[in-house]
């Protein structure tokens, strides 16, 4: 079965999420339950780098990162095994990954791993990837979006740079992309070492890494890696040591994934950087599409409001010593705030005040019904303008599963601002 872009929408907006499973409301009928895990062999040489590739439709997007993704491989000469991971609504791509492995014969590439389950978030097809389909030869993982468009030179940069650095993990830079050529986009950025007015318009490290980062060589040692990105194989085995599902990911931050995995990576002293050089930057496609992860779609605004207090939750934000702390979190929270319930500033912090309130519930509550006849009560004088978001993401939280596991998060270092070093 296949389905029209437009159809493809109609049933992403009607997903829902559940113990890291997706749901499509009056559609899931339509949904395979089945997996379909293929392996497609390139060389026999020995892997290194273990690149996982979360993907979900939009195969123009994906015929463009593929093909500057493969082209930086064989540039950086690096034995690489390319592990897709796709929860688009069907397999139907799996014969042009068959094809692709076919094409990349005699170049850097292993292997390409296809993996595809239509239920599966972006969570837990990171996390499945890395329990199940990581070679275990490989000395390094990388995490690359399917929606960011690589150089040819960044696979190399990066690795040169990392191999004479002892950070355990790295990112390009990451800048913005809507139209015209992609290369002449990025050397827009050509400057990006000697200018922070370039650096500041990044999409990452962006403002945030300009703040508070700290050079090291051509590595600006910063936070919030996002999209792109390589470790080393036990910086995961860390980072799930630390985290109540004993995986990389946290099942519950269905969006935003990355930002408590590198928060956790940040106090426990694992160290990670941006390399600020021109030929190691990537660009992030933003063009708008009916499927775009972003705000659009009505379970990734819920979501997204989920794990804004889930974050409060873990660093305590409700007590004012860690409040007067992460006075950053929440000034920057307003933004995607007023994008996702369409509130102007002002309104936008008297409902993250609400938000901040729901997580000091989860601290005070024992239990999950503790929790919902907390917030029965509560809920009674609460502006209607700001109850139905509220309510939403309380009716998530509110789940004994996911309950118990929210209520088990925790910073080991509430000493420490979340978005600094």
């Amino acid at each position: 079965m296949s389905f029209l872009e437009s159809e493809i929408a109609l049933i992403h907006s009607n997903t829902s999420v559940h113990e890291g499973r997706k749901t499509f409301g009056q559609f899931d009928s339509l949904i395979p339950n089945y997996t379909n895990t293929e392996l497609f062999p390139v060389t026999d040489e020995r892997t290194q780098t273990a690149i996982i590739i979360p993907v979900m439709e939009r195969e123009g997007k994906l015929n463009v990162f593929f093909e500057r993704l493969t082209r930086a491989v064989v540039a950086s000469g690096i034995p690489t095994s390319l592990v897709v991971m796709d929860n688009s609504l069907t397999d139907k791509m799996i014969r042009e990954f068959e094809e692709r492995s076919q094409r990349l014969k005699g170049t850097p590439v292993t292997s390409i791993l296809y993996h595809h389950d239509a239920r599966m978030t972006q969570t837990t097809l990171r996390n499945h990837a890395v329990t199940n389909f990581l070679p275990s030869e490989s000395e390094n993982v990388g995490l690359w979006d399917s929606d960011i468009y690589s150089s040819v030179q960044t696979l190399q940069k990066l690795m040169q740079t990392w191999g004479l650095s002892s950070v355990n993990g790295i990112a390009p830079p990451l800048v913005g992309y809507k139209a015209g050529e992609i290369d002449e986009i990025l050397k827009q950025y050509e400057k990006i070492r000697v200018d922070p007015e370039i650096r500041k318009r990044t999409h990452m490290p962006g403002a945030i890494g300009e703040e508070n980062g700290v050079w090291a060589g051509d590595i600006l040692r910063t936070t919030m890696m996002r999209g792109a990105f390589l470790v080393k194989k036990d910086f995961l085995q860390k980072i799930a040591r630390e985290n109540p599902n004993n995986s990389p990911w946290l099942e519950d931050f269905v969006v935003w994934q990355n930002v408590p995995f590198f928060l956790a990576a940040r106090e426990i002293g694992l160290d990670f950087g941006y390399v600020m050089t021109s030929d190691a930057i990537v660009a992030h496609d933003d063009n708008i599409d009916e499927l775009s992860v972003g705000y659009s779609l009505p379970y990734r605004r819920s979501e997204t409001l989920k794990s804004l207090v889930m974050l409060m939750h873990r660093n305590k934000i409700y007590s004012p010593e860690s409040r007067d702390i992460n006075s950053r979190f929440l000034r920057f929270n307003l933004d995607a705030i007023s994008r996702i319930c369409g509130f102007d500033k002002n309104q936008a912090g008297e409902f993250q005040e609400i938000l901040v309130e729901v997580a000091n519930m989860i601290n005070n509550s024992n239990d999950s019904g503790e929790f919902n006849d907390k917030w029965q009560t509560r809920k009674v004088s609460i502006k209607s303008d700001y109850l139905g978001f509220a309510d939403e993401v309380v009716n998530k939280l509110a789940q004994d599963e996911v309950f118990q596991r929210v209520k088990s998060l925790h910073s080991s270092d509430l000493t420490h601002a979340m978005y600094s070093i």
